[in-house]
């Protein structure tokens, strides 16, 4: 992530804090942090246990956190692909709900964000073909 797109705030999402598996991958993602220079900040990383629900808590975690202040990370790197796809169902539900109802700093940047990678990902599908 770092490399490729030159994202720096990030946030991971683990399984569980006394797996090993888990302990394992995350431990790579501070490898990579200290390799780019880059803080670790404990504050960053959320537990989603490798399964949906724990995922979408630890999701809302992070949003209570930016509501609070906090700046809406660039990327979330989830330990496993249950989490990475808990994680876009939320995304997307969250963006119909602050495109829907908010109107404050949170909608639009995020609003913006999303809308970027999803602008991204068109145009990479139409360079594919």
């Amino acid at each position: 992530m770092v490399k490729t797109h030159g994202y720096r705030n990030t946030v991971f999402i683990a399984g569980g804090p006394d797996n090993s598996f888990s302990q394992e991958r995350l431990n790579v993602y501070k490898k990579v942090l200290e390799e780019e220079g880059i803080l670790y900040n404990e504050d960053n990383v959320y537990y989603g246990y490798f399964w949906e629900g724990p995922t979408v808590t630890a999701m809302e975690r992070m949003f209570a956190k930016v509501e609070q202040g906090m700046d809406l990370p660039e990327a979330i790197i989830c330990a496993n692909d249950v989490m990475a796809l808990a994680v876009i169902s939320f995304l997307v539900g969250a963006l119909l709900y602050f495109h829907k109802y908010k109107r404050n700093k949170v909608k639009s940047v995020f609003s913006k964000n999303v809308g970027k990678v999803l602008v991204d990902k068109d145009i990479n599908s139409k360079r594919r073909k």
